[in-house]
């Protein structure tokens, strides 16, 4: 209601946006309202939101002084300018300003805005004539174009979509702004248009090169190139019959690229975690495992034999691996005080053997585990040894176990 504005002059707002960014302008009404000053000027370059394209916000510079414009709306084609601070006495009706738009945002504004364009022309190209915008939102972050469709877009169908706007951008099509010309002329040149829609007498049309062609009110790059590299960033359904792809241009592209980047990066963080922890369970359930077979022993203690006063304990034990059969005689030497331990295992379909001597038999009886896996490992057509205290060997004849488990306390015997 522009009852409570006052009115210097009773005219519509000049709108100087498609061909500049700050322009001289005089004040013909305004209004206080809260902590906001609203401003009505002869001619702006701020752009109302329409068709999909968002307000513009910039500056109002008074003389020395910069007030900030958050906001712009329109009543009776008078455009309304929201100033967020008191201008304290500045602004006055007559007063001359400049009206100055914040022009990095309008260029991501006017390049997502161009984009839909090409977008809707890719889509008609490569979905189908049927294809008509149901909606869109152009921001300097991002655009949103909504389209009927019956099905969701394949992953190739985004793809050559994506391919065919980017190569046409590619073509430095000038921008070719027809404005306020008559509708039927508009027609005749084949801007594209569809049954139901409604439009004025005089319209504008957009158009780069024979790509696309279209009515619209917004403002746009003055040449393809300037729009940049163009990615579909999602694609989904809002409705019954139609579509939504959300895509970014220009900074919008280098955002997207440095956030994949970044969750990749991320993913790999988590990844390398996942890493970690399964490494630990695997070590914590291989060590359940091995406590587990290390029970085998229990059996193999409760059942020792002796040779001349030594205590001989063996049997036949179930390993994956020889370093996990010396592990095992490690055990086994620990857990007797004092005697000769000899362990074997079927290990793919080999003999392996360790054998382990207490500390004090090596050193009173001069025993060597290495010279009784070195006897042991003939009768299993096998060979090894080691040290005094623990020493290794393997064989082919796994028929020969028995044999070999049967021989300890000789091969003792005869080393005493």
């Amino acid at each position: 209601d522009l009852s409570s504005f006052e009115l210097a002059e009773d005219k519509e707002t000049e709108f100087t946006g498609y061909d500049e960014l700050k322009s001289e302008a005089k004040i013909i009404g305004l209004k206080k309202e809260d902590e906001n000053e609203l401003i009505i000027l002869d001619r702006s370059p701020f752009y109302v939101e329409a068709g999909g394209q968002i307000d513009d916000t910039g500056k109002l510079l008074v003389n020395t002084n910069e007030l900030n414009v958050v906001d712009v709306t329109k009543l009776e084609n008078k455009t309304i300018h929201i100033i967020d601070n008191d201008s304290e006495g500045l602004l006055k009706n007559g007063e001359k300003v400049i009206a100055l738009i914040d022009e990095k945002r309008r260029w991501d504004i006017m390049r997502n805005h161009s984009a839909t364009h090409f977008l809707h022309a890719a889509l008609r190209k490569i979905l189908g004539t049927h294809v008509q915008q149901a909606g869109s939102f152009v921001g300097p972050d991002h655009l949103r174009f909504d389209f009927t469709h019956f099905a969701k877009l394949t992953p190739e169908e985004i793809r050559d979509i994506e391919a065919l706007v980017n190569e046409e951008l590619r073509n430095n099509y000038p921008l070719q702004h027809h404005r306020d010309i008559p509708f039927d002329e508009a027609k005749k040149m084949g801007a594209l248009m569809f049954f139901g829609d409604k439009y004025g007498d005089r319209v504008n049309v957009v158009q780069f090169g024979n790509f696309t062609m279209e009515f619209c009110g917004g403002t746009h790059v003055t040449n393809s190139s300037q729009i940049g590299l163009f990615k579909i960033v999602s694609e989904s359904s809002i409705a019954s019959g139609v579509r939504r792809i959300e895509a970014v241009t220009g900074k919008g592209v280098e955002r997207y690229i440095y956030q994949q980047l970044n969750n990749l990066k991320e993913g790999n963080r988590k990844l390398e975690e996942l890493l970690d922890i399964k490494k630990n369970l695997e070590k914590e359930i291989a060590e359940l495992k091995f406590k587990e077979k290390l029970e085998q022993l229990d059996h193999i203690l409760a059942l020792s034999s002796e040779v001349k006063g030594i205590k001989i304990y063996k049997g036949k034990v179930i390993a994956d691996s020889m370093d996990e059969l010396k592990l095992f005689g490690d055990e086994l030497r620990n857990r007797m005080s004092s005697g000769v331990g000899v362990l074997v295992a079927r290990i793919n379909d080999k003999v392996g053997i360790v054998a382990v001597v207490s500390d004090d038999l090596i050193k009173e009886k001069k025993l060597s585990a290495g010279k009784i896996v070195g006897e042991l490992a003939k009768i299993v057509n096998g060979g090894g040894g080691g040290n005094h205290h623990l020493a290794t060997a393997g064989g082919k004849d796994v028929s020969s176990i028995p044999a070999a488990i049967g021989k300890v306390e000789e091969v003792v015997g005869h080393l005493l």
